[in-house]
């Protein structure tokens, strides 16, 4: 019995159909690119179909960059994984790429939202995209008129011609832009010239200067005038210029970026002549002289038209070193000494000599005089201390400067009723002469 029991067991086994194993799998897709945070789904394909045992075992060689669980994958971090697909020992894989996640532009800012500019000039613009880290940073330039202001791919911006445009900068769909006003290129004033390089003027005369700008088409042609001095000479809006005081001056025109000048030097009465006075013609040697408008004095020499005085003025014979002084001008016959004055204040010299700014001081007509004018004032020195005690002043002092020079080292001096050269290291007294013509 138990025997048959065996048999038909055997006999049963031997009817069973024999199991369908897999043979090969093949994952699809074979290649996957992803995103931080996104997720995929594999698929797997059997051969033979009908094979009986489709159970798959899924597994990455890298769960920090990418999990798989039923076919499912996940990304978690940028970088490379295999993900394998198991079913009874037969394989097949999966590569996938993870890349990080695309972080959108957020803005876009200019160093400058708007701009002026003149023809031909250039500026550059620069872009700040923001966050740092944001995909799409290139930014990428335009203009809404080329033809009036262009840019180049580095914020270069060139203005062209007169009118307006817009840049706008853009970077990941964010844009930013600049307004640009372009005007018409300004045409600078080139050169200025005026139609004297130097001119001679005496005191009250007008001399108008004119000034010629170019090129014709400068935008401002407009000229300022000025002078150096105008304690010496002046200058009007027009160009006209007005000796004031005997001296040098110079006088400027101006225009744009440009200048020009004119020496001007200033003179004091006619060439050859002094200032006709209207005073009374009866004059003689001691005579007290005191007519406001020229001064007070004492009358030390009288000639047919003409008076020579000796200022008497507070402090008339304070002490002066002309230590420094050296005067061009050294003709000692010379008969008075205004034109030898003159030449030292026409020099710009005046202000270096305090016995030529005391002198100066009391009026243009006014001078230091020559050796032979001093001759004659002491050679008439009783009258005129006589006057000059009964004014309230002193006599006559004993040494007295000469405005007429020796050499370096010396100068003339008038000592004690005669001339002689005494050390410009020394200092002496100085008086100051005046002559007037009668009308």
């Amino acid at each position: 019995m138990a025997a048959m029991s065996i048999l038909l067991l055997a006999a049963c086994k031997e009817n069973e159909p024999e199991k369908v194993l897999v043979e090969s799998i093949a994952v699809t897709p074979d290649n996957v690119v992803m995103t931080v945070g996104d997720k995929d789904t594999l698929s797997v394909g059997y051969v033979p179909e009908n094979a009986e045992n489709k159970s798959v075992v899924w597994s990455s060689s890298d769960e920090a960059i990418v999990t798989v669980e039923e076919g499912v994958l996940t990304a978690v971090a940028a970088g490379d994984a295999v993900i394998t697909a198991d079913c009874d020992g037969v394989t097949d894989e999966c590569t996938v790429t993870v890349n990080e996640k695309d972080i959108e532009v957020e803005s876009v800012e200019l160093n400058k939202t708007e701009a002026e500019l003149v023809v031909g000039e250039t500026f550059r613009l620069e872009a700040t995209v923001l966050p740092e880290e944001a995909s799409g940073l290139t930014v990428t330039w335009s203009s809404s008129a080329s033809e009036i202001v262009s840019v180049d791919d580095e914020g270069n911006v060139s203005a062209l011609s007169e009118g307006k445009a817009t840049i706008t900068a853009e970077a990941g769909g964010v844009t930013a832009t600049c307004d640009v006003t372009v005007s018409s290129a300004s045409i600078p004033v080139e050169s200025v010239t005026v139609s004297e390089e130097s001119i001679e003027i005496k005191i009250g005369e007008t001399f108008t200067l004119t000034a010629t700008v170019l090129p014709e088409n400068a935008e401002d042609k407009t000229v300022t005038w000025s002078s150096s001095d105008n304690a010496i000479a002046t200058v009007s809006d027009d160009g006209v210029v007005t000796g004031v005081a005997v001296g040098s001056a110079t006088i400027v025109a101006a225009a744009g970026q440009r200048t020009a000048v004119c020496s001007v030097k200033v003179s004091g009465a006619d060439s050859g002549d002094d200032p006709i006075a209207d005073i009374k013609t009866d004059w003689t040697v001691g005579e007290l002289f005191d007519v406001p408008q020229y001064g007070k004095g004492v009358v030390f020499q009288v000639g047919e038209d003409f008076i020579k005085v000796v200022s008497m003025v507070e402090n008339i014979y304070r002490q002066y070193s002309l230590y420094d002084l050296e005067l061009k001008c050294t003709d000692v016959e010379l008969a008075d000494g205004k034109s030898v004055t003159d030449d030292i204040e026409n020099a710009g010299e005046i202000g270096n000599y305090p016995a030529m700014q005391w002198c100066r001081g009391k009026g243009d007509l006014w001078y230091l005089p020559t050796l032979v004018e001093l001759e004659e004032l002491y050679s008439q020195s009783s009258a005129v201390n006589a006057t000059l005690s009964a004014n309230g002043s002193g006599n006559l002092p004993i040494m007295v400067w000469s405005c007429i020079e020796s050499d370096a080292t010396y100068a003339w001096a008038f000592v004690a009723g005669a001339p002689t050269t005494y050390s410009r290291m020394q200092s002496s007294n100085v008086v100051a002469v005046m002559k007037l013509r009668f009308k």
